[in-house]
């Protein structure tokens, strides 16, 4: 699928994916917590308490690929912040150009490494904790 200049192929290709959360996101280990922690980044205590359960969480980087692919722009999502997505999004994007993906066509194979290093071992890499 090409994004470049097609806001409608982005668009239909979020809505699929929008319609995937629901399947993984019922084994999340914030499901059995309220939403405060996930979405009050800016208390450093609330912070640091939810991402504990984000590295326990069985769907981390389900959670983390979801982010990344709908650019969510609030809240910790598979254990980073806004902020930290950014940054780790950015070097998702160098390692895919790196690996010869043309980032102009969404394609399965793109979304599957855009998956593979959704996973905490990666974050760790990239930012430091």
């Amino acid at each position: 699928m090409k994004f470049k200049n097609n806001p409608q192929v982005f668009a239909e290709h979020k809505e699929s994916v929008t319609l995937r959360v629901t399947h993984w996101s019922m084994n999340a280990v914030c499901k059995t917590v309220g939403n405060a922690p996930f979405y009050d980044t800016e208390n450093y205590n609330l912070k640091q308490s939810a991402i504990k359960y984000c590295f326990k969480c069985p769907v981390q980087n389900q959670c983390l690929y979801t982010a990344i692919i709908l650019n969510e722009q609030h809240g910790l999502w598979g254990g980073l912040s806004p902020k930290q997505r950014r940054l780790f999004t950015r070097n998702i994007r160098s390692m895919a150009i790196s690996q010869g993906f043309d980032l102009t066509y969404w394609t399965n194979k793109l979304s599957s490494f855009i998956y593979k290093n959704s996973h905490i071992q990666k974050v760790e890499k990239v930012l430091e904790y």
